[in-house]
């Protein structure tokens, strides 16, 4: 073999060799943050959290398919970085496409709830204790969403019904649940003027012959 030839055949090598390189821990980790980038859609958890119980369900299992609900949950804790150094930043990684995935379902109001939090727990919690609490700001959130929710036709009837359901359903969580006469009421008086024959023959009806579930099938066959 001339010189030439052994010179190419050794730079060939080379090249093949540098291909097939063993993956070091950086390449490993790389596979790792890639599979935890895992971005879902949600519903947006809007500013006066009606619908929070919603968003709360989807997100829980999004993270959890996603491997990811064990950084908030508490399940998985973060390792000690000079210990165990992979673990750790697969901890970190999963905790950061965790704290994506929330903020990134939220709209400006919820937001700016989590602005400044440090890990997805944090803004976890802090979402919780906000829409979840006890606290009166949150209740007459949701006291507002179902009393003053007026059904318009120029949205969906039944997303507008689902979220009102929906606040009807936190509160009662909160102590503050509605009979189902109440709720039927609320309804018939939430319904717009441009639904007035509706309305006007829904409260000429008996109560003992309504429901809530009753009411909301009419609101829809008459919708449709």
């Amino acid at each position: 073999m001339s010189t030439t030839n052994a010179s190419q055949a050794t730079q060939a090598a080379s090249n093949a060799n540098a291909g097939t390189t063993q993956p070091s821990n950086s390449t490993q980790m790389t596979t790792v943050t890639r599979n935890h980038k895992v971005k879902c859609n949600v519903p947006f958890l809007d500013n006066k959290g009606s619908d929070y119980g919603q968003w709360s369900f989807c997100s829980q299992l999004v993270l959890q398919s996603c491997d990811l609900w064990g950084v908030i949950d508490g399940s998985y804790t973060l390792p000690d970085r000079t210990s165990d150094p992979t673990a750790y930043d697969d901890w970190m990684q999963k905790d950061m496409a965790a704290q994506i995935q929330i903020s990134t379902s939220l709209k400006k109001g919820p937001f700016s709830i989590i602005a400044g939090a440090n890990t997805a727990k944090e803004c976890w919690d802090k979402l919780t204790d906000h829409f979840c609490g006890k606290g009166e700001q949150c209740i007459a959130y949701l006291m507002e969403s179902v009393y003053e929710s007026t059904l318009s036709e120029s949205e969906s009837m039944e997303t507008q019904i689902n979220k009102m359901l929906e606040s009807a359903h936190n509160l009662a969580s909160l102590g503050f649940g509605l009979s189902d006469k109440v709720l039927m009421f609320v309804i018939m008086m939430n319904l717009s003027e441009s639904m007035s024959m509706l309305k006007t023959i829904l409260y000429n009806t008996p109560s003992q012959e309504l429901s809530s579930d009753g009411i909301i099938a009419q609101i829809l066959n008459d919708k449709q």
